[in-house]
Formats: C-alpha cells, structure tokens, sequence
C-alpha cells in the first residue's frame, strides 16, 4: 500500500512540468554539483546578542549588523575601517576584511587578528587585545567571559592568559593525549576540554593510546614513501584509556576525577554544576548497556553520589549533559530513550525524578533552552511528522501549567509545514525561526515567544529559479508488519509516466542518520539532483537502523547490521518495479560510508536485483570497524561471531554478479583502507571481477578539487552500466 504524502515542484509549481525541457531552463553541469555556489543562503552568522534584552545580529557582506527585535531600528553597523580604527589605536596591525565575530557573554564582540584575540565594544568603538596563541595551536576554547585561552600543541594542552602560556599537562608521552575529544568522539562528545562557568577551573580528557594498536597511513608525496601511523581501537581489541582532569587557575592545582574500574569505561556528557563546586559525569560500560549518572567534587576529584542508572538489553547511548533550569542549580533536564522515544526528564540534583516533561510516540531532537524564569522549556522535535522539526514549550513548573495533571501538554509554537531552525532571544521574548521546506529554500522569521510571527526578516532567493525543474516527491509505503517507510524520490524534467526510466536507489541506511526530510530538495545533494536532471528517477528510502523513528525501529537491527536494512531497500525496489515509468533491468544503487557497506551488501546478498552499484568508502567486515561504534550496534566479535560472518562482505564476495565500483581513500581514519583491500583479496580468491578506484591522500570524504572528479567518474560509470 502506497501513500502518497506531498507532491511538489522545488519551484512551486504542482503537478509534472510539461513534456521537454523548455528552451530557457538550463541543466547543472558537474561543477554546479561539485561546489556551493548553488546553494540556499539565509542571514550569516544570525545570533541574538547576549546580555539581556532583544537584540539579534547578522553578517552582511563585509559589514555585522545589530537590530532591536522590538522597533526594528538598526542599533549599530561594524565595518571592517570600524575594526581598523581600533586597531590602529593599539598599535596593531589592519585586517583586509571583516574577521570571524562571535559575542561574549556582557555583549561585547570578540575575533581574532593576525593571530591575536580582541575584545571590541560596540558603544565605544574601541578594542582591548585579550589573548594571543601559538599558530600551531589546536583546539581552541575560550572561557565564558572570554579572558582565558585553551588549546592544544602536539599531544600536551595549554592555558594563555594574557598571552602568558602555561603547560597543565607536562607531558612527555606521545602516546597520551590532553584535551582533545576522547571515544573516537561517539555518545555526543565534540571536544576535550570544558570550562567552568566562569572560567575558574578547566576540566579535560586525557586519553592514554598504549595499549591501541597502530594503522598505518602512508604519505606517497615524499620520497621514498612514508608511514605516518595512528591509534585506532577496532572491535573486540583493545581500547585507550581515558580519566578526566580538572585544573584549577588560581592555585594550578589538577586532580582527576576518581572513576574507578574498569578502566575502559566510556566518560561521557561532562557538566559542570553551576556554582562550578561539582561535575557530572555518565559513566558508559564497555557493553554499553548499563550506564550510570554520578557527581564528583569538583575539587577533590571524589564521587559524591549516583543520581540514577539506566539499563537496555540492547544499548544504552547517553548524547547529552545536564541542563540547569535558570537560577535553579538544584534542578536540570535531562534527556532519554528510556521509554523507547527520545523525551526529557526533570531531575534534582540529590537524583529525585521531578517529571518527565514530554511524552509520545516522537522524539525530542535539540533542546534550545529555558525561559528566563525557568517556567518553560523550549525544544524541537518530530510530534507533527518524522519528516519534520517543529520548535515547542512545555511548563517545567505548575505554575506554567496551570493545573497539576501527570501530563502537561506542549505547545507548538512553529506552523509552516517543513524544517525549523530557532533560537530564543536572552530576555525569552522573542524567537528567530528560520525554516525550508521542499519548494522553500529559506525564510527566517521574527515571532513572539508564544508563536506569534511579528515579521518576515529574510526570504532565501531560490538559487535554483531559471535550471529545469526536478520534482520531488515524498511517499510512505507500509512494510509488510504495517509499519511506515518514508521515501524521497526525484523525477527527471519532463517526465513522461508512459516511458521507462533508469533508475538510482540513494542509500545510507545506518543510525544517527535520516536521508528524507522536509526540507529543500527533501534533504538530497546537488549531485543527485543533477543525475536526476539527466534521466535517472533517482529514490532514497529511510530504513530500519535510522534516526528519530523511536528505539525499537532502529534497535531492531541490534547484532546483525545490514539484515533488516537490506530488507527494506528491497521493499523500496518491490515498489519501484510495480511503477510502470521504471526499467526494473536498469536500477543502481549508490551510498557512502555505511551506505557504502549497505551498497556492496545489497548486490552480494541480492545479485541480479541491481544492474550496478558504487559502494564509497564502505565498511566491508565489523571487526576492523572502531570499537564506540561497532560494539554498541553488533557486540565483540568475540560474543556475535555469527552476527559478524552475516555481515561480512568478504565472506559473501564469491556472490558478486553485477557491476560493483568500489571507491575509497587512501588516508580514511574512518573507515580504514582495510576494509576495501579486505574485499578485494577476497573477489580475487573467489573469481569475481569487482571495479574499483582509490583517492590517494583523502581520508573519509573526497573533498576540495577533486571532488569534481569523483562526480565525473562516478556519473560516467552510471551513465556506462545503467543509462544504456
């Protein structure tokens, strides 16, 4: 069964365009869908000022502007001769054009010049120098009130103040690290080091890569080549070792938190208190399947409770630290798929549960914040549709409720249909809302913080008005337990129902991702636009394993990656072959990473099915994938040996029928070359003939310059064992 949802041109027109491409509609050519020129640009850098009140900020050109949300009045206008004058003032050298600016806490701005940090105040017009840092600095993470400096140089992490540098790892050990992300940063980790609150201490990772085994990089520029190796922790083996540091300024005291054995627990969402007298911190063991939320003493590095535990019999995957209700350093949010949907929980510190705030068959997605008061919480997420991000609120309090039942309803506070980015203002009077849609590439609106829209501020001009016209359409079809599949597929211009098309199934197929969303172009790249604009009817189908349709739909593939998603891409080609436009002895199939991997499984488990296929930097066995990952989703190879042979691409390459094009790179770190050397011994020992192409020097992506050459090779491979 077959439910057809939304049907829209990107240009706005309903129903197909008609026969023929019309003479002034002009085609992508490879550059347009290799660069970003073609691209939806909204308001850079949109952000609220800090410091109270309404004030929001946007980059236009070479010049930053501040407008009152209240009057609409433009408050000030920094150019780059603005910045100059203050420069000169110092003594210091100009810059040729307007820096990166971000804001500071008191509402002052902050960049960077020729290597140098500075303060600017809008008022006054004057700059004050704040920091400066070594160019072979990393990391770098400034404190709230943006007077102190971390970063890291080679392995040993760093504190300027005042450009005065001080070492707070003194470490000789190459092979122990200082802050920078630890866990291969999975369970939500971005970074490695964390400041206070104000800056008083700084907690950090240290991340010790002993007992990993090395792989090797080889840099075939220099002569002879040479190896340049690197720690990765693959399934099953061993993994580093990481404790969390805290160093306080003031006395240059460092502790570590005592968290116990066994050592190769995961240390995750670090959250410091708001008085900065503690830090909380989720404690992962190495099943990842019983996790626990304990304090420490900020000072002494000595656990002082465990709030609470949570357990599943598949994973555990904490993402998120605490979120302290304002002026309440005894209450936070805290959020969850203990129910089975991401929703968020009320807490005390002493590890009471307050309430749980929200609830449904949906998932929260980004919690934005509190109102000044702490009466509402304000967070996106899929209530209307998981195609869909809408901003809601929801009472933390009865007072915001008004009424003491075991539910408190949220409030939707966006309404057009489609993908909402917002962020609210400091005084919570006011929202910024920027959203797409698939034939809208962009409108950021001024509304109210109950909703209301005050304003239009910016209308994204479509960048795709005057090239012929793709339709894209977004379907459900209903697997055979009655459940949903949503899909995206993309028409050629003038396509004709009595004629017969070939066509590209887009996959990935794994968790943390969602291919088909409401959004410009229904979430697909220019490069598939472009393939769909000569000939392809090009489909994406999201499956079992991906994102924000609830725990049970993606745990289901829990131990045996590949087997249910596999499934459901058949799904999408039973219902592509029952159309009567398709040409069921011409469909492809394409994806990268663990798309890659679903790709190359799909022919060797299915041959004949697909004519083609081009797998990119695929995972071929789970075993030489990294431990975060791997061992969440399929355990050790050691406890799963069957679910790891049902997945493995080398063992199943005796089956390879059809065309399969294998890319990857040469210095991934992602996805080890091993995995694709792996899978080529084996076609050799089993006699099948699969295409393959290396990018020496890329890692994960193709990125920069030749990434126009990987949609040429790619295009032309298609246009070679598909299109004819």
């Amino acid at each position: 069964m077959i439910m057809r949802i939304v049907c829209l041109l990107i240009i706005g027109l309903l129903g197909f365009p008609p026969a023929g491409v019309l003479a002034q509609d002009k085609l992508l050519t490879l550059e347009d869908a290799s660069g970003w020129s073609l691209y939806p640009r909204g308001m850079a850098q949109l952000a609220w000022v800090p410091g109270g009140g309404a004030r929001y900020s946007y980059r236009e050109g070479q010049e930053h502007l501040v407008i009152d949300a209240a009057t609409a009045k433009e408050v000030h206008r920094l150019r780059t001769i603005d910045l100059n004058k203050a420069l000169a003032a110092l003594g210091k050298t100009a810059v040729t054009n307007l820096p990166g600016l971000s804001w500071n806490p008191d509402g002052s701005l902050r960049f960077v010049a020729n290597g140098e940090l500075f303060r600017y105040d809008l008022k006054t017009g004057q700059a004050r120098f704040v920091n400066t840092y070594p160019r072979d600095a990393a990391h770098l993470d400034l404190e709230p009130n943006a007077l102190s400096l971390a970063y890291t140089r080679g392995h040993n992490l760093y504190i300027s103040e005042g450009g005065v540098e001080k070492d707070i790892s003194q470490n000789t050990d190459p092979q122990v690290k200082y802050g920078e992300a630890a866990h291969r940063q999975e369970f939500g980790i971005t970074k490695g080091t964390f400041w206070s609150p104000q800056g008083t201490a700084l907690a950090f990772y240290r991340m010790d890569e002993t007992p990993v085994s090395d792989i090797p990089l080889l840099d075939i520029t220099s002569t002879p080549v040479q190896d340049h190796p690197f720690k990765y922790p693959m399934a099953g083996q061993a993994t580093h070792l990481v404790t969390v540091g805290v160093y306080h300024l003031k006395s240059g005291e460092r502790v570590y938190l005592e968290t116990g054995d066994p050592k190769d627990t995961y240390l995750t969402n670090l959250t410091w208190s708001p008085d900065e007298q503690s830090i909380y911190l989720a404690l992962l063991n190495r099943d990842q399947n019983h996790m626990r939320l304990v304090q420490y003493d900020a000072r002494t590095g000595k656990p002082l409770r465990t709030l609470f535990e949570e357990r599943d019999s598949s994973y555990v995957e904490p993402q998120h630290g605490l979120d302290f209700l304002p002026g309440k350093g005894d209450h936070f949010l805290w959020q969850s798929r203990r129910d089975g949907w991401n929703h968020l929980y009320l807490y005390r510190t002493d590890g009471t549960l307050v309430r749980q705030l929200t609830h449904g068959q949906w998932e929260v997605t980004d919690f934005l914040g509190f109102s000044p008061d702490g009466e509402y919480a304000y967070y996106t997420g899929t209530q209307e549709s998981p195609l869909e991000r809408h901003l809601y609120r929801v009472p933390v309090s009865g007072k915001a409720a008004r009424h003491e039942s075991s539910v408190w309803e949220a409030t939707r506070l966006t309404t057009h249909h489609g993908t909402h980015t917002t962020q609210l203002s400091p005084d919570g009077k006011y929202l910024l809302d920027t959203w797409t849609g698939l034939n809208e590439p962009g409108k950021t609106l001024l509304r109210l913080s109950n909703g209301k829209e005050v304003k239009v501020l910016h209308t994204t001009e479509n960048p795709l008005k005057g090239f012929a016209p793709v339709e894209i359409s977004l379907q459900t079809l209903r697997a055979p337990d009655g459940s949903l599949r949503y899909t995206r597929t993309l028409f050629p211009p003038g396509f004709d129902n009595s004629k017969r098309y070939p066509v590209l199934v887009y996959t990935y197929g794994g968790p943390h991702a969602q291919m088909v969303t409401h959004s410009w172009l229904g979430g697909a790249s220019l490069f598939l636009y472009y393939l769909a604009q000569q000939g392809y009817v090009v489909f994406t189908l999201d499956g079992r394993g991906s994102s924000y349709r609830g725990k049970a739909f993606e745990q289901v593939t829990f131990r045996r990656l590949g087997v249910a998603a596999r499934e459901d891409q058949l799904l999408g080609v039973q219902h592509l072959k029952s159309q009567p436009w398709a040409d069921s002895t011409r469909i492809g199939v394409h994806g990268w990473s663990f798309g890659g991997f679903l790709t190359a499984s799909l022919l060797l488990h299915h041959p004949g099915v697909f004519r083609c296929g081009i797998a990119g930097a695929p995972v071929t066995d789970w075993k030489y994938y990294e431990i975060m990952y791997t061992e969440r989703y399929m355990d050790t190879p050691q406890a799963n040996p069957q679910g790891y042979a049902q997945s493995s691409l080398p063992e199943a390459a005796r089956n390879l029928k059809d065309r399969l094009l294998v890319i990857h790179g040469t210095a991934d770190d992602v996805v080890v070359w091993q995995h694709t050397l792996s899978l080529m011994d084996a076609c050799i020992k089993a006699g099948t003939l699969p295409d393959y192409f290396v990018y020496p020097g890329h890692d994960h992506h193709v990125r920069g310059a030749d990434r126009l050459h990987l949609h040429k090779y790619m295009a032309r491979y298609l246009d070679e064992h598909l299109k004819r």
